[in-house]
């Protein structure tokens, strides 16, 4: 089953392409024909589960998604928590545990899209990891190129550059209040970076975003500060302004 309902939000426009269930091959195929039409009547970005529960995304079974996204020119939005229970704790300091590792989905995503080739596969892929904060971004970024040198004797494929080089060309992250997504930039690079408020839930910045973005970019250049809250999500998601 595809769902195919294109709705509204705020100044975006979203589309779901696709749900992970039984005979998944499929639907896929079906999920990349309703991201075309949807693309061609001019909605953007297609909004993907954070994490496929049946078929990982480091399979050559998602192909015709990430084909069918490079051709249109569109990116791919993966929603942290959505497709998946993001509660997975109860009893004591579940709530905050849950809230904790919501991220870890996205992180798994992450490195799948990188380590597999997928990214290398498909160089105009855009990819971003929507309302999951930033700050782990570095961390996975140093873990996966650790990995690529420590293990690349057992790794397939071979990648001709580092994991981390796929996601600061290709991955992007958005976050409201993350200093340590901030901190690590010199790291990550600016490209990578993007600013949301995420109205209207609890965890967002409205209605104080612009105290939350005075304090948050405290000290950093203007020009810094211009492309993670404003040029990414223009080049990304291309609005015309």
């Amino acid at each position: 089953m595809v769902n195919n309902v294109a709705g509204i939000t705020g100044s975006q426009r979203l589309f779901d392409v696709g749900e992970a269930l039984d005979n998944i091959i499929d639907h896929i195929a079906a999920a990349a024909d309703e991201l075309r039409r949807c693309a061609r009547a001019g909605m953007r970005p297609a909004l993907m589960p954070d994490t496929s529960p049946k078929l990982g995304y480091n399979r050559p079974d998602w192909n015709p998604i990430w084909e069918a996204v490079c051709e249109e020119d569109v990116a791919l939005s993966f929603h942290v928590g959505f497709g998946t229970n993001p509660v997975r704790f109860r009893n004591p300091g579940g709530a905050i545990a849950n809230y904790t590792v919501v991220a870890s989905n996205i992180i798994a995503t992450v490195a799948q899209l990188c380590a597999s080739g997928v990214l290398a596969t498909f160089p105009e892929l855009r990819v971003v990891m929507t309302e999951s904060n930033a700050g782990w971004l570095a961390w996975v970024m140093f873990q996966m190129d650790e990995a690529h040198k420590k293990h690349q004797h057992w790794a397939k494929p071979k990648l001709e550059m580092p994991p981390s080089e796929y996601a600061r060309r290709q991955v992007q992250a958005t976050f409201q209040e993350d200093p340590i997504a901030i901190a690590n930039r010199g790291y990550t690079g600016l490209r990578c970076l993007m600013w949301g408020s995420d109205y209207p839930h609890w965890e967002g910045t409205w209605p104080n975003s612009v105290a939350s973005l005075e304090k948050l970019f405290a000290g950093v250049d203007e020009d810094e500060v211009d492309q993670i809250v404003h040029r990414n999500a223009v080049e990304t998601f291309k609005f015309r302004l």
